[in-house]
């Protein structure tokens, strides 16, 4: 199967958020948090929707305070 040049970013990406996987709170944190599908990697929605960022820092900052900074590290890595 070929790749295609515009699939390579996406390749990247992904990679890059395997590397760096979440800590199992944080993971739960982002999969119970809606509207956007942490379990398929919905990118475009996981760094763009306000929402859904609000949702997991509150659920981390509650159940898992001392992940907050690896969380937000990740986040930069993986949305700009």
């Amino acid at each position: 199967m070929k790749l295609s040049i515009l699939s390579l970013p996406l390749v990247t990406l992904v990679a890059t958020v395997l590397a760096q996987k979440p800590s199992k709170c944080v993971e739960t944190c982002s999969s119970n948090a809606g509207p956007c599908d942490f379990k398929k990697l919905d990118i475009g929605c996981m760094c763009s929707n306000a929402d859904f960022q609000a949702q997991v820092r509150d659920c981390i900052h509650r159940d898992c305070p001392d992940q907050l900074k690896d969380a937000e590290s990740l986040q930069h890595s993986v949305c700009g």
